[in-house]
């Protein structure tokens, strides 16, 4: 259980290289507490634990229901994520598709660090601990393109514990969250019910978009179908991912 000042944690076992790994403890961390349950930065497991004794994580104890007669499948085309060139490229895009954001100072690690005031692609952002959702500008226009695919499948609201956040991997390379190109998503609204990606994904369903799945896996499926991004990391991945999913494009 996190604890409620969210004092820096000591990690042990196996560290994530280019995801969710060590936190800087010389950085802000979130103004308000993050339910008690969440853990944030991810906590880390020894090896040869699947998943805390307490994640109530959805195993195979779930059964599919029979499938729809048609699956339902987003219309998405990987090829629009063609590369931004220029900080007033992509802060152009970014005003093109009715984004408010505020362009920030020199933040370290990032490039084109911006803050977002809005939602993006139709996708509402939504703070866990009170940290503003800070990212790179290419990270942003990213989300933004995938909001109507993430609309299709009935998403409003995209609950996030961190993103950008100066953190290094055990190996000593900086995280991809240092660098404004991540996202923790803990939980997703769906057709108005706020699940929580800790009980409503189901492990070891594999990479299936059947239309019978849980909302949740298919979810994920599509955003890794997407081809958007270099990380996109599940509770199938590894115990240090239990309770979110991370999401993150290339430098």
């Amino acid at each position: 259980m996190l604890p409620r000042s969210l004092r820096s944690l000591t990690l042990a076992g196996l560290l994530l290289a280019g995801g969710c790994a060590l936190h800087d403890p010389a950085l802000r961390t979130p103004e308000t507490p993050l339910p008690p349950d969440y853990a944030w930065p991810p906590l880390e497991f020894t090896e040869g634990q699947l998943s805390p004794p307490s994640s109530g994580q959805a195993k195979s104890a779930w059964q599919p229901a029979a499938p729809a007669a048609k699956a339902s499948t987003p219309a998405f085309a990987p090829a629009a994520f063609t590369p931004v060139v220029g900080s007033g490229d992509c802060f152009a895009q970014l005003s093109a598709g009715g984004v408010r954001f505020d362009a920030l100072d020199a933040t370290r690690g990032v490039v084109n660090p911006i803050k977002i005031t809005s939602d993006l692609g139709g996708i509402r952002y939504v703070a866990l601990g009170g940290l503003p959702l800070v990212v790179d500008c290419r990270f942003a226009l990213t989300l933004m393109r995938l909001g109507p695919m993430l609309r299709e499948l009935g998403v409003t609201a995209l609950h996030y514990s961190g993103a950008y956040v100066y953190r290094m991997s055990s190996k000593g390379r900086l995280s991809l969250h240092a660098n404004g190109l991540a996202i923790d998503i803990h939980e997703v609204t769906v057709h108005g019910e706020q699940l929580t990606v800790k009980k409503a994904f189901a492990k070891g369903l594999g990479d299936s978009c059947e239309s019978n799945f849980p909302p949740l896996n298919r979810v994920a499926c599509h955003l890794k179908r997407s081809g958007a991004f270099k990380e996109m990391l599940t509770p199938d991945y590894n115990a240090d991912h239990h309770d979110h999913l991370h999401l993150a494009i290339a430098p």
